[in-house]
């Protein structure tokens, strides 16, 4: 098919769409109380979700550093072995 006949009717149903959802805000230009209402409900619990979701990764990307930044320093520990002489002597292995 023609890609240009395929562009003209999309442009035309996006069109049809933003004037049927034109047409369902009230008078003023501002969408029905109830639907505001909703939708702002909506919007904080999303928003809250959002933060916590960004609170929680937040901090197990710093329980992740603290982790491997412990374990380079455990790593890095020169290891310290100590003979201990007892009577003067090794003790037999």
């Amino acid at each position: 098919m023609d890609t240009s006949r395929n562009l003209a009717r999309w442009l035309q149903e996006a069109g049809r769409q933003t004037r049927c959802a034109a047409a369902s805000k009230d008078v003023d230009g501002k969408p029905s109380a109830v639907h505001s209402g909703l939708d702002g409900a909506m919007d904080k619990r999303l928003e809250r979700a959002k933060w916590s979701l960004l609170a929680a990764l937040s901090a197990c990307a710093f329980l992740q550093y603290f982790y491997m930044n412990v374990f380079l320093a455990i790593d890095g520990v020169r290891s310290l072995i100590v003979f201990v002489l007892v009577n003067g002597m090794l003790p037999p292995v």
